[in-house]
């Protein structure tokens, strides 16, 4: 972690726009800055360690800190540009900005702060009509107040919701964060994806939104499920912030999510889920939500389930290739990825005839999913 000042512009252009991603475009000189993350660049030859090239996680503008979970800030406001048309039920487009974000502000009891309870907490979601967002504000009653990192968990955690939603990758993140009194705000900006993400298709379809589930009740839920669906939703999430060329990697993440969160969710014993093959975990987690009948999915279950699990086993256990197409990988991801996001917003409390409407017509899942048995393998 470093300390310093902003100087302004990069002197190279090219560095300037390779920095686009974390650094606004407006530049804020003279003005203390904390950097998180620090990574120095491959090839640095610099004497010292404070000095040359590195590579920034994040950025907090106008404060320093010793620590990021150094707990000092009571409130900080969050523009989470994928709230709007979660919160209006609608896709990003063109027509959507004006309607969207109608409403009164509500807030909700969460646990914003790491290891306390819910309800000295809360998130304030404020529509905007005028300017076609949502505005969310992290609220700490404690006087000791949150941490940087608390503050990108919370936004972490309402942006997960609409990824999950959307299956599409998180937009870069912005925080204000009040730091007294006075009218002063430091600036918070942290790295969410590898690449650029892709927007939304304009004809695009949610899987669920607000229409389907109210927000009061949706994050409370979200907030409980990410506890105890951990590793599976940090296995989405990651796959989704960084989603990999070689797409057996991406069958690897995407089984490996979907057994974790049969060990979360099924009811037998240690021993008996241990002693139970991927490929009837896999049947077990697409049975749960009836997959099958609620979406419409040509592969057999068990065909489906057999062939995933005789892959990852060839990967992991032989090391042993596949000669099935990409595609054909496409399509056993985009089959298990739908399982895990079934069985996620099921249990989230979205209505089945909803997700299994959205599932059918999201885009990330409509491209991939299976043709007919007879002519796929």
């Amino acid at each position: 972690m470093f300390h310093g000042l902003l100087e302004g512009p990069a002197a190279d252009p090219a560095t300037e726009r390779a920095a686009a991603a974390l650094v606004p475009t407006e530049q804020v000189t003279g003005r203390p800055v904390t950097l998180f993350g620090t990574l120095p660049l491959q090839g640095d030859d610099s004497p010292t360690p404070d000095e040359g090239e590195v590579a920034v996680d994040a950025m907090l503008v106008g404060e320093t800190v010793e620590s990021p979970d150094e707990h000092r800030f009571r409130r900080a406001l969050l523009e989470i540009p994928e709230l709007t048309p979660w919160s209006s039920g609608k896709v990003a487009d063109e027509e959507a900005g004006s309607e969207a974000a109608e409403g009164d502000p509500v807030s909700v009891a969460v646990p914003c702060r790491i290891g306390q309870h819910a309800e000295t907490h809360s998130l304030r979601f404020t529509p905007d009509p005028s300017r076609g967002h949502v505005q969310v504000a992290v609220t700490d009653r404690d006087p000791e107040g949150l941490s940087v990192e608390e503050i990108r968990r919370n936004a972490h955690a309402v942006q997960d919701l609409f990824s999950l939603a959307s299956l599409a990758p998180p937009s870069a993140m912005h925080a204000l964060i009040p730091t007294g009194e006075t009218d002063d705000e430091a600036q918070l900006f942290w790295r969410q994806t590898l690449s650029f993400p892709s927007q939304i298709a304009p004809r695009g379809a949610l899987i669920f939104s607000a229409a389907d589930l109210a927000i009061t009740t949706a994050l409370p839920r979200w907030y409980e499920l990410r506890r105890k669906h951990r590793v599976t939703v940090d296995l989405l999430m990651g796959m989704l912030r960084a989603p990999h060329r070689y797409t057996e990697l991406n069958l690897l993440v995407v089984v490996a999510a979907a057994e974790a969160l049969f060990a979360t969710t099924d009811n037998r014993s240690k021993r008996q889920r241990k002693d139970s093959t991927l490929r009837l975990k896999l049947v077990a987690m697409a049975e749960r939500v009836k997959l099958a009948d609620r979406i419409g999915v040509k592969l057999p279950v068990q065909v489906w389930a057999e062939r995933t699990a005789r892959l990852r086993n060839s990967f992991t256990h032989t090391g042993g290739a596949t000669d099935y197409t990409e595609e054909q990988l496409g399509e056993l991801v985009g089959l298990t990825t739908a399982v895990v996001v079934a069985n996620l917003v099921q249990d989230l409390g979205v209505p089945p005839e909803a997700w299994a409407r959205g599932l059918a017509r999201n885009p990330a899942l409509r491209l991939q999913r299976p043709a007919d048995a007879a002519t796929l393998f």
